[in-house]
C-alpha cells in the first residue's frame, strides 16, 4: 500500500517537473565590494624596466581616482655606451590604468603619453628603441596587486605605438597611502 501512494505521488507530479517555479529576487541587498585601492588612494612607485617607457628605474606617482581608474606620472632615465659613443634619454610620461573595480589583484590596462629626451655623445646610438627625442604613446597590459596595507607590486608589458620602438616588461613596485 504504501509503494503504491509513493507511485501515485510521483505520477501526479510529472506534469509540473517542466515548469518554471516563480522566484522573487531582491536586488536591494547587493552591493559590490570596494577593493584596497580606495582606502589607500594616492601612492608612490618604482618603476623598473619600463615606467614611464622607455626607461631602466623609473620614478612615479600614482593616484586612485576611481576603484577601476589609476592616474600616473613619472619621470625616469636609461643609457647606453658602446666604446667612445653614449647615448641617454630621460623620460617624462603620463597616463591612465584601468582596472577591475573590486578586485584588490586584478588586470589591468594603460595608455600613457610620454615625452623622451634625448642625447649623443661620439655617434648615434639607439637607447630604448629610439634614436631621436620627441612625443610617442604606449600601452600597457598587465597585473596589478594593492594590498589593504598600501603595498603595492605590478607587472607587465609597455608597447609604443612609434614605429621601430617595440616593447618591454616592467615590474612596478611601491606603496599607496590614506594621506590624501
Amino acid at each position: 500500500m504504501k509503494i503504491s501512494i509513493g507511485i501515485l505521488a510521483v505520477l501526479l507530479s510529472i506534469p509540473s517537473w517542466g515548469k518554471a517555479t516563480p522566484v522573487k529576487e531582491d536586488f536591494s541587498a547587493v552591493s559590490i565590494s570596494q577593493s584596497s585601492r580606495m582606502q589607500k588612494r594616492a601612492g608612490a612607485f618604482l618603476g623598473v624596466l619600463g615606467d614611464p617607457f622607455p626607461t631602466l628605474v623609473g620614478v612615479n606617482l600614482a593616484y586612485n581616482v576611481f576603484d577601476f581608474l589609476r592616474a600616473t606620472a613619472g619621470l625616469g632615465q636609461v643609457s647606453a655606451s658602446v666604446g667612445n659613443s653614449s647615448a641617454s634619454a630621460t623620460t617624462v610620461g603620463a597616463g591612465a590604468r584601468f582596472l577591475v573595480p573590486g578586485w584588490s589583484l586584478s588586470p589591468v590596462a594603460g595608455l600613457s603619453l610620454a615625452y623622451v629626451g634625448y642625447s649623443s655623445t661620439g655617434g648615434a646610438l639607439s637607447v630604448g628603441g629610439f634614436d631621436s627625442g620627441g612625443l610617442h604613446a604606449y600601452a600597457s597590459l598587465g597585473i596589478d596587486w594593492q594590498t589593504a596595507s598600501g603595498f603595492n607590486v605590478g607587472a607587465g608589458y609597455n608597447l609604443s605605438t612609434k614605429a621601430g620602438v617595440g616593447g618591454m616588461p616592467y615590474l612596478n613596485l611601491g606603496w599607496f597611502s590614506d594621506f590624501i
